[in-house]
């Protein structure tokens, strides 16, 4: 259970901040209006509200964990399935353009 936990943490992660990051990198190189009514990234720029929201995910992962591993895990599945969704869409931006 615990290796799947450490699992599913790196998968977020990894999704949430290298691959997010540089397809909405790309995605705002093409077409300049993507995320501009975002407030966070439009304030604190996109890596360092990523960073921001790693320091608030990676503890609260773990202490969701130590109370109860079953929710900690599902709640890793959807964190995981939401980032990649958004990267589809960062993906589906780049092809044709802003959705």
């Amino acid at each position: 259970m615990k290796l799947k936990f450490i699992a599913l943490l790196l998968i977020f992660l990894i999704n949430f901040t290298v691959i997010d990051s540089i397809t909405t990198i790309t995605a705002i190189d093409i077409y300049h209006n993507c995320y501009e009514s975002n407030i966070v990234i439009k304030n604190l720029g996109l890596i360092k509200a990523k960073l921001l929201s790693t320091l608030i995910i990676i503890p609260t992962s773990i202490w969701l964990y130590r109370k109860d591993s079953k929710i900690a895990i599902e709640t890793l599945k959807l964190l995981t399935a939401f980032s990649f969704g958004i990267v589809l869409n960062n993906i589906l931006n780049i092809l044709g353009g802003v959705s």
